[in-house]
């Protein structure tokens, strides 16, 4: 081989490994992108995350908020009933009264009839002892 052909081939080799530098220049651009993507994927995950963590601070804080509201209602509710359960034994006690005095009602109703009744027999009986005395 002449040295002309060797300086060719050196030329093409060269213009080879030319175009095999750019080849991985490109691909080394492409992975340079592929990176900044993984880059971006990791932030959105990382964003993803950080959202996740926000919504289960707050669904504790509403949990909390529930257990506090259930424990509130269950002392009003207790409460109500503590105040119901009071009504309930004056109204028992009021109700007594009342039949106690409706039957004592009935009675002195009966027992005025009764005397209604005699003092009319006994008006009646004293008036023909008045006829008959001036009868006489």
């Amino acid at each position: 081989m002449t040295d002309t052909e060797l300086r060719e081939q050196f030329a093409r080799m060269n213009q080879r490994f030319d175009t095999m530098d750019q080849r991985f220049d490109t691909i080394d651009q492409r992975f340079d992108t592929i990176d900044q993507r993984f880059e971006t994927i990791d932030q959105r995950f990382e964003t993803i995350d950080q959202q996740f963590e926000n919504v289960k601070t707050r669904i504790g804080n509403l949990n909390s908020l529930l257990e506090a509201t259930k424990d509130s209602l269950e002392n009003e509710v207790g409460e109500v009933r503590d105040t119901l359960k009071d009504l309930q034994r004056r109204l028992n006690r009021q109700a007594g009264l009342i039949q106690t005095g409706s039957r004592h009602t009935t009675r002195m109703i009966d027992w005025s009839e009764r005397v209604d009744v005699a003092l009319e027999e006994l008006k009646a009986r004293v008036q023909a002892l008045e006829d008959k005395r001036r009868a006489q």
